[in-house]
């Protein structure tokens, strides 16, 4: 979980914040939406085609900086994303440089994690000041080499308000500052959430082991808990 700390550091003023919570589900994102006047992306990101008229309509320079370049590295040759209307509904056009010249497809082209992607980086340039952006598991279906550009648009987020993501990806974890990971710990019924153990996080500022690394060797720990015990005969 990545930049709990900024909210809890300003529980004065929870009443204040907004809370935004996303469960992208790529098959409703991909289908022709209906036309409506709600341009801010909702939890399932069904009405991104909305939202993205929208945000291209402020500002075409930050639109194209923020959202086309940003997925074109995750879609190589991916140089515009357009908004198309179709009777009633609207529908998203991807546009993609290829040999010969420029193709066009559609959303329900478009793979799950590149739509996921899309979802995050609307989310994210869409946040207001003192919000909380809830993104559960932004990795699903994203190929690692985009968990650092995810975290550093998160990361941008978070400077109008807090964010807080739920991952199990050693690329995103290894994206963040151990100091911004908090560990969720589930036992007997109760779910505990704490910053990650000292002597783990030791490990990683002395170089000895990425998060990624860590995580994969022995189960994160909350500070405080001691390490699981082996149990005789279990080893190797």
């Amino acid at each position: 979980m990545l930049y709990v700390r900024q909210l809890l550091g300003a529980r004065e003023l929870a009443p204040l914040w907004e809370v935004k919570r996303f469960r992208l589900n790529p098959d409703l994102m991909r289908q022709p939406q209906v036309v409506t006047e709600s341009w801010r992306l909702d939890e399932s990101g069904s009405n991104i085609a909305s939202a993205i008229r929208r945000l291209r309509g402020i500002t075409e320079t930050i639109f194209r900086r923020e959202i086309v370049d940003a997925m074109a590295r995750i879609v190589p040759g991916l140089t515009d994303i357009a908004v198309q209307d179709v009777g009633r509904h609207l529908t998203l056009e991807f546009k993609q440089a290829q040999a010969g010249g420029t193709a066009s497809f559609y959303g329900t082209e478009m793979s799950e994690g590149a739509l996921r992607a899309l979802g995050i980086l609307v989310a994210a340039q869409q946040m207001r000041r003192n919000e909380l952006l809830i993104i559960e598991e932004p990795e699903v279906n994203i190929h690692a080499g985009a968990a650092q550009l995810l975290f550093d648009v998160l990361k941008h987020a978070s400077q109008r308000g807090a964010v807080l993501v739920t991952t199990h990806s050693a690329e995103l974890l290894d994206a963040a500052r151990d100091e911004e990971i908090l560990v969720c710990a589930y036992s007997e019924g109760v779910t505990r959430i704490g910053p990650l153990a000292s002597e783990q996080r030791r490990l990683v500022r002395d170089g000895l082991f990425s998060v990624a690394e860590l995580l994969r060797s022995e189960p994160l720990r909350i500070e405080g808990e001691a390490p699981a015990a082996i149990e005789p005969g279990s080893a190797p």
